[in-house]
């Protein structure tokens, strides 16, 4: 079969990327493995939270009509956080009391330790109290599901689970949870002149970084990443390695090797195989592979460091956000200052966000890896436009 080629704008590719998002999955996950997942099916609270009426703080439980202004009462009984909702206190006297702690029948307000003569800490059981200040009626007393009513919804379906969700789940007594599972993702990097970090090079030689880098995205994206570093230019030993490449994983991310120089081992390998190879066009990252094998979406990125992070961005990025069940979220961002170029494809310019307006980097090449340390995105010039006046708005790729 022949290399299959396009020509492809960049949101006529994305719109392909995204023809290939799997139909949606559901499974229960412990609420310990649960972070970063999206929930596939709303929470409700199956109680009152609090279950009774609690107190807000430290200190003791009246009637409100027993207070009097630099009066004492007696205290009768200790309520800790925990205990049992009871009896009391009877009139005229207190009940000290934790902050949590369920509220006596009797007791209609909760005067803080602060109003009175008792100090804070593990001291003896007071045979009485002397209130300095009389609170309002129903002072520092939370209502029985004040928090949340039972039946109410906590969280709802559709949410990204971060540390306040799973938190509130906790609360509500959710164990498990049902979410959209995150995708398995393996990358893969190739090229002769690639060595490992660390290892000595020879001339004409590169350590590699885009496995690295991708790993690092897809990571900072809440996924489980296997990252592997194919340092030759064979396509049978690729083609070899396939069915290991393929296997358990969600998604197979190459970079390098998929240009129409004679060594693109990547192209070379997968054109035969119903990949479809071809350009977008945008500025860096214009080669592109995208297909399916074996029922595993596989994208064939460019090598170049820079357009390499950019097509993460720009495509595998909403593929793995789709998969995963999260909305594909458009940002936009003020331009930071006057942005020239030459119109007719989609301009990725690397910049740092300075009170919240998008500036342009200096000037960089594809390149240029080192360039992309500090960057805080990519702005998102459309083909058409030749200049972008400061105050503009432009599509923004954000970094992980």
């Amino acid at each position: 079969m022949e290399h299959l080629a396009w020509q492809r704008t960049v949101e006529q590719h994305r719109e392909a990327v995204l023809c290939m998002v799997p139909p949606p999955a559901v499974v229960r996950r412990a609420l310990d493995e649960a972070l970063g997942l999206v929930l596939a099916v709303g929470a409700t609270a199956p109680a009152d939270l609090p279950g009774t009426r609690a107190s807000a703080m430290d200190g003791f439980a009246v009637r409100h009509a027993d207070l009097v202004q630099g009066g004492t009462l007696p205290v009768t009984l200790d309520v800790p956080a925990g205990a049992r909702p009871g009896e009391g206190p009877g009139p005229g006297s207190a009940a000290r009391i934790m902050t949590g702690a369920p509220v006596p029948t009797g007791a209609d307000t909760v005067v803080a330790v602060e109003y009175t003569d008792i100090p804070r800490g593990p001291v003896p059981l007071p045979h009485q109290v002397r209130i300095h200040r009389v609170p309002p009626l129903g002072d520092a007393i939370r209502a029985a599901g004040s928090d949340v009513a039972a039946g109410s919804v906590v969280v709802a379906a559709g949410s990204v689970l971060d540390a306040t969700a799973i938190s509130a789940l906790a609360a509500t007594g959710h164990a498990e949870v049902s979410v959209r599972p995150a995708p398995r993702v393996r990358v893969v990097s190739t090229g002769a002149e690639l060595r490992s970090p660390g290892q000595p090079l020879a001339a004409g030689q590169l350590h590699d970084s885009n496995s690295f880098l991708m790993a690092a995205l897809a990571r900072s994206l809440g996924h489980q990443v296997d990252r592997v570093s194919l340092q030759h230019d064979d396509a049978e030993a690729l083609t070899a390695e396939l069915p290991r490449l393929l296997h358990g994983t969600d998604i197979l991310v190459f970079s390098g090797g998929a240009s129409a120089g004679a060594f693109e081992v990547v192209r070379q390998a997968l054109g035969g195989r119903g990949i479809g190879f071809g350009h977008v066009a945008m500025q860096p990252g214009k080669p592109q592979g995208l297909g399916v094998l074996d029922g595993v979406p596989v994208f064939c990125l460019p090598g170049n460091p820079v357009a390499c992070a950019v097509s993460f961005l720009a495509f595998v990025r909403p593929w793995l956000d789709a998969a995963a069940g999260r909305g594909g979220q458009q940002h936009r961002v003020q331009l930071g200052q006057e942005l020239g170029g030459k119109p007719g494809r989609t301009r990725f310019v690397g910049a740092v966000l300075r009170e919240g307006r998008g500036v342009p980097a200096a000037a960089r090449q594809s390149h240029q890896v080192t360039r992309l340390a500090g960057l805080d995105g990519f702005l998102v010039v459309p083909a058409e436009r030749e200049s972008v006046a400061a105050g503009e708005e432009l599509g923004w790729l954000p970094l992980p």
